[in-house]
């Protein structure tokens, strides 16, 4: 069950895609190289958002608040999601999130309602005031079936506008949406034509929103008159079809020709994705997997979909093939190929006294780490490996941290199998990752990882926390990192060092200011996997610049 409807056929299957069904007219296919809409299509686009000639209250002046009485809905976003708009989400996996925005006219909404109903498909809403005033009967529906996201007051172009106006708009909103459906809408936002600034966005993430965007629009709104098809809309939401991906489609009809093409493709177009083995969830409940400090409500009935516990929102069943792939090459990993925009975070040495801290930073500014455990310190604090896997993925570090190369073979294999084994107790979950106290390794220690069906991962950019001792100071494991971190960069830190801690906030703000983020290490493997070179490579193999 999602969103309190029962997930068709091919439920098993895991991997996202965001299916975004609007009301409004978008501006283009991908969003990140977007063209610019012709004055044609604005034009188009705007008819298109306007509301039937009525006033909401006739007879009344609508009176203009100041700006100080201008409140959002006072929701803490996550440092992930501030200062971006995302055209893609945090996922491997197989599922699909249908989100519809409601600016326009409810001309598409009966077959899309009927469809979504018939064929038992979970969806999110983006919806503007208006639309919610002019059509109270739909808005009511909706809200009582899904979430809703907010989609301005009048949907117009926020960048035209002053401050002021900006938080009014977003404002108004939410206020209107919340006067018919008796709720607030979810705190997530899309911009009106997908038109942002750093200056809008600032405002919408201060009001308490996190701004969506779209992977591939479907075009459907251009309607037949401006030679869009059925056929067409299908066709380029499949193009657009990939784990995250956000296909933006629309509620209304075309203005000139009456044309509701994708509520027509919309039984096809789910039908093919479920064929591909995709299924569906709602927005909401992604970004509440994905980012545990944003306040959604993703399903109002039941358990979240999202996969059982250690199934994270990046890597759900498609960890296990990622790393047996790796494991088959029997080659440690350095790390990634450096064609993304992902670094892996690892922490050696947990858990201790300062896991707690470190969670608190990582669940704050939405980023994700791998921990290497040693197995002596869970009698003391047996409760944080859960908690460390609920933000990334836990690995082994052996029993008491040896020189394992000093070790004969019965005594290396009892310090890392037994470490194996009490992870697996401690987590409930399959213990995949290994890596040796200091790095030291040799034929000996690689088939023994092996053996126990473990993954040697090592490092490409050392911090300089720990060695040689006491360790750099906060500002220079800063300055550190953030000269020599690229991306598919693997970085070995120590969650249990003073200095560490203090460094992590700073390091974490430079990683999202230069557009990188930290990922667990199976996540790098599948996202920007390392090439049969690189991995034979070694070290020598992680020569990617500085980005």
């Amino acid at each position: 069950m999602i969103g309190g409807i029962q997930v068709p056929r091919a439920a098993a299957a895991s991997t996202l895609v965001l299916l975004s069904l609007a009301g409004c007219a978008s501006a283009g296919h991908e969003r990140a190289a977007r063209p610019k809409p012709t004055r044609t299509q604005r034009t188009i686009a705007s008819r298109a958002h306007r509301t039937p000639n009525r006033s909401a209250s006739p007879g009344r002046t609508r009176r203009v608040r100041p700006e100080a009485v201008i409140a959002g809905l006072g929701v803490r976003i996550p440092h992930a999601l501030v200062g971006h708009v995302p055209t893609v989400l945090p996922t491997l996996r197989r599922l699909v999130a249908l989100t519809f925005d409601a600016g326009a006219n409810d001309a598409g909404l009966p077959k899309i309602a009927a469809t979504l109903r018939r064929l038992r498909v979970p969806a999110t809403f983006f919806m503007t005031g208006h639309f919610a005033r002019f059509y109270p009967g739909w808005a009511k529906s909706v809200a009582a079936r899904y979430p809703i996201g907010n989609h301005t007051m009048n949907h117009v172009d926020l960048n035209a506008l002053s401050d002021v106006q900006v938080r009014r708009e977003v404002v108004d909103g939410q206020e209107a949406i919340r006067h018919v459906t008796g709720s607030d809408p979810q705190p997530l936002f899309r911009f009106p034509y997908g038109s942002d600034s750093a200056r809008t966005l600032k405002i919408v993430n201060s009001l308490g929103y996190a701004a969506v965007g779209w992977t591939v629009d479907t075009a459907g709104w251009l309607g037949t008159s401006g030679g869009q098809s059925v056929a067409g809309v299908v066709a380029r939401t499949l193009g657009g079809l990939r784990p995250g991906a956000i296909i933006l489609m629309h509620v209304g009809s075309n203005p000139g020709d009456g044309s509701t093409l994708d509520a027509d493709a919309l039984a096809t177009i789910i039908r093919r994705i479920e064929s591909r083995g995709y299924t569906f969830a709602t927005l909401p409940e992604v970004y509440a997997a994905a980012y545990p400090g944003l306040r959604v409500e993703g399903r109002p009935h039941g358990q979240s979909s999202l996969g059982a516990r250690g199934d994270t929102p990046l890597l759900g069943n498609e960890a296990g093939s990622v790393l047996v792939k790796f494991l088959r090459l029997g080659l440690p990993i350095y790390c990634g190929a450096a064609r993304g925009r992902y670094v892996a975070l690892t922490f050696d040495d947990g858990p201790g006294p300062a896991t707690a801290a470190a969670l608190v930073v990582l669940r704050r500014f939405g980023e994700r780490a791998t921990f290497f455990l040693v197995g002596r310190n869970l009698a003391r604090w047996p409760g944080l490996p859960r908690a460390e896997l609920r933000l990334g993925v836990v690995g082994d570090h052996t029993w008491t941290h040896p020189f394992l190369t000093r070790l004969a073979t019965s005594d290396m294999d009892a310090e890392i199998a037994r470490t194996k084994a009490a992870l697996a107790r401690a987590t409930g979950a399959v213990v995949r990752l290994f890596r040796p106290p200091y790095g030291f390794r040799d034929a000996a220690v690689d088939r023994e990882a092996s053996r126990l069906g473990m993954l040697d991962v090592l490092w490409s950019l050392d911090s300089g926390d720990s060695y040689p001792p006491p360790g750099a100071s906060a500002g220079k494991i800063v300055r550190t990192l953030a000269r020599l971190v690229r991306p598919g960069s693997i970085v070995l830190m120590h969650e249990n060092l003073r200095q560490t801690m203090d460094a992590l906030p700073a390091v974490l703000r430079r990683l999202q200011a230069r557009g990188l983020r930290s990922v667990t290490v199976p996540e790098l493997l599948a996202l920007d996997p390392p090439s049969l070179a690189q991995l034979r490579a070694g070290i020598n193999g992680c020569t990617g610049r500085p980005s």
